[in-house]
């Protein structure tokens, strides 16, 4: 028979072949359990998340959508898979040299030397580096590995005896030599243009113990986040050092978390989602890398390498983030803040770095390289909070016993059914203005249930309002709180278009004034929270605020809005017979928010400090600004940036009131100081001037 076979191989044939042997491998007893516990972990993870997003599929049918949605998109997205997977197959085919030509297959005593047409390149493979013989669709295939293989199409043989011959004749020379040795003779070498050959790969030449291997990964992670260069040694990549790897990189967050909270934290299962976020961006990150150099067999590694680099940089950020915290009085609030983002971008910078010395990539792919691991590893986990430890303090025991009382208050029957009364109550209540008389009507909105400073802050501002503006009587309070559901009417935009209309018509609306407070907090698109959960409140932006102010028919209005952005708010209540205060601009935040406190920044410095030494509205703002921006510089907090708008025709009225209740205000102190005097007016001790007549 010949010793000499040439052929020629065309794409389409060898991507048949190729998807053949994925499939052979696939399907290997080695790899079948190792499949099967990939399936069954995806097929979990994608009923998991169908449930959380269909949790409606039975009850309000909100989710029922999303459910739907995401098995059409797991649908889509396998058969994506399969046409990407020809479509790559049929890429490596076409870029492969295989196809490129000629080839000649020569049979000789020591083993096969395959070489193009033109005798410009060979390759040597001995007999013990054969390991098996295939026919599939009359091509024959010889393994050198469970990877590599030599294809020989049905084309380059003149028969099928032929071909039959050359089978039988590998056989024998490859029996022959495993018989005359003792045992197995590693590969002589490889064909330089085979499949499995990578040259970017510079690995040990066998497996080392799982241990060694492990730090030698760890050691790998370390001169990887240092931005070194790679170590001679090191580990080939496999599955078991990745899993060991990434289950390092989860433990270390709890390790740091018991130290710092102690063993009197608990488990918790809410914070996992955090805690694995980073997995599926590890392997996108690796495959994207390997696709983009044309290497996917060096996916796994590149995916070991990356979880090494995760560990070393988690273990180093957790560090920083404890020094930072120690150092609060020292460092300034931008730099601790910005170690937040020093992970992931770390991470990205160092595994587009060694994956390019790993791959040996030439200098046009570095810049793709890079932005790939910026795009999967940089981008994602900056917009999400970094927290992944599993472990946390026990939440307060009343906190976790009153859940229903604190979150479903608003649901109970006796409050469902009181709060139409209360309101009734509140609105009855009101007095009417006096004519004459420049009388001052409050309103006051707590938006936000969750936290209790809202309500404390209006409560406080309202008690304010009476003893220095005499608002009783002429007082309405909203709340959105557990705590106060069989007390005050809900803070809702029903509730305030109701209780704006009603004060419109008591009033008098050419002498009397509108005294409007809202607190809670703010969005970027300018909408004041109206929460309390589980209800669904209808939104109360600028434009609706304005049409329940215009549909009262109150003329002279003080609108002061305490929340985030809430200068949004100015521009559509500007009127002539408007004042309009607003605790920030409309791209800042406002701060103090924290449900320990009793005012929020802005109303300690406005109401309680600011209120209590001037009647006049203007020149509390004027007062309140700068000690707003003294506390917020001293919390390293942005400036919020207070503003103010007075309309033209309720200026004058409004210094009238405050020389009002200036005036007042002198009375009662002079008759105070007669009344604590030993001597009395009637004996005319008092000049008076001192005492004027009650």
């Amino acid at each position: 028979m010949r010793t000499a076979i040439a052929y020629e191989l065309d794409a389409s044939q060898y991507a048949a072949l190729l998807k053949h042997n994925q499939q052979r491998l696939m399907h290997q007893r080695s790899s079948l359990g190792r499949r099967s516990i990939y399936q069954a972990t995806l097929f979990l993870v994608c009923l998991a998340v169908g449930l959380l997003l269909g949790e409606g599929w039975f009850g309000s049918g909100e989710g029922k959508w999303s459910a739907l949605m995401l098995l059409v998109g797991i649908l889509l997205l396998g058969v994506q898979h399969a046409l990407f997977q020809n479509k790559l197959l049929r890429g490596i085919a076409e870029r492969s040299c295989l196809v490129r030509g000629p080839r000649v297959l020569h049979v000789a005593d020591d083993g096969l030397r395959w070489a193009s047409g033109n005798g410009e390149s060979e390759s040597f493979v001995a007999w013990p580096a054969i390991r098996s013989l295939e026919t599939v669709n009359e091509h024959l295939l010889i393994y050198l590995d469970d990877v590599s293989f030599i294809p020989v199409p049905a084309n380059a043989f003149t028969s099928a005896a032929e071909q039959a011959e050359l089978v039988a004749l590998l056989r024998q020379r490859i029996a022959g030599i495993a018989a005359a040795t003792a045992e197995l003779v590693e590969p002589v070498a490889a064909p330089r243009d085979l499949p499995a050959v990578d040259a970017g790969s510079s690995v040990s030449s066998c497996n080392l113990p799982g241990w060694r291997g492990f730090v030698l990964n760890v050691r790998l992670g370390l001169r990887l986040a240092a931005f070194l260069p790679l170590p001679s040694e090191r580990q080939p990549g496999s599955w078991s050092q990745f899993i060991a790897l990434t289950a390092l990189g989860v433990v270390l967050p709890v390790i740091e978390a018991l130290i710092r909270v102690g063993a009197d934290g608990v488990f918790s299962e809410e914070a996992l989602p955090g805690a694995l976020f980073h997995v599926p961006l590890m392997l996108f990150a690796a495959w994207g890398v390997a696709l983009l150099a044309g290497r996917l067999r060096q996916t796994l590694a590149l995916l070991v390498m990356l979880a090494a680099l995760t560990v070393v940089v988690e273990a180093a950020y957790l560090l920083l983030f404890d020094a930072a915290v120690a150092a609060t009085g020292l460092l300034p609030k931008a730099w601790r803040n910005a170690i937040y983002y020093v992970p992931q971008w770390w991470v990205a910078l160092a595994f587009a770095s060694g994956s390019i010395r790993l791959l040996a990539l030439p200098a046009s792919r570095w810049g793709p390289t890079a932005l790939v691991a910026a795009v999967l590893l940089g981008l994602p986990p900056s917009v999400v909070y970094h927290d992944r430890s599993l472990w946390t303090e026990a939440p307060h025991e009343q906190a976790g016993g009153d859940f229903d009382r604190n979150y479903l208050a608003l649901l109970g029957e006796d409050a469902f059914y009181l709060q139409p009364r209360l309101l009734e109550r509140e609105l009855a209540a009101l007095k009417p203005g006096r004519p004459g008389v420049t009388d001052l009507y409050f309103v006051g909105a707590a938006g936000y249930s969750g936290q209790d400073v809202f309500m404390r802050e209006v409560r406080s501002v309202a008690d304010m309002f009476r003893e220095r503006f005499a608002t009783e009587g002429r007082s309405v309070l909203l709340i959105n709180n557990p705590k106060s559901v069989a007390e005050s009417p809900i803070a809702s935009v029903t509730s305030l278009g109701l209780t704006l209309r009603r004060i419109g018509e008591i009033m008098d609306r050419d002498e009397d004034i509108l005294f409007l407070f809202l607190t809670s907090h703010g969005s970027k698109d300018h909408r004041f929270a109206l929460d309390f959960w589980p209800l669904r409140f209808n939104t109360l932006d600028p434009k609706r605020l304005r049409e329940l102010l215009d549909e009262s028919g109150i003329k002279r209005r003080v609108v002061v809005i305490s929340a985030c952005y809430s200068g949004g708010f100015i521009d559509a209540l500007k009127d002539d017979n408007t004042l309009v205060i607003a605790a920030a601009a409309p791209d800042k935040n406002s701060f103090g928010c924290s449900n320990e406190a009793d005012f929020t920044y802005f109303g300690k410095a406005y109401f309680d400090e600011a209120l209590r030494q001037t009647y006049s509205f203007v020149e509390a703002f004027k007062i309140a600004r700068p000690l707003i921006a003294v506390r917020e510089s001293k919390e390293d907090f942005l400036e919020s940036d207070p503003r103010l708008y007075l309309g033209e025709a309720i200026r004058r009225p409004l210094e009238a009131f405050a020389l009002a209740r200036q005036a007042e205000a002198e009375q009662r102190t002079v008759r105070r100081r007669c009344a604590r005097s030993t001597s009395t007016c009637g004996d005319r001790s008092c000049p008076s001037a001192a005492c004027p007549p009650l």
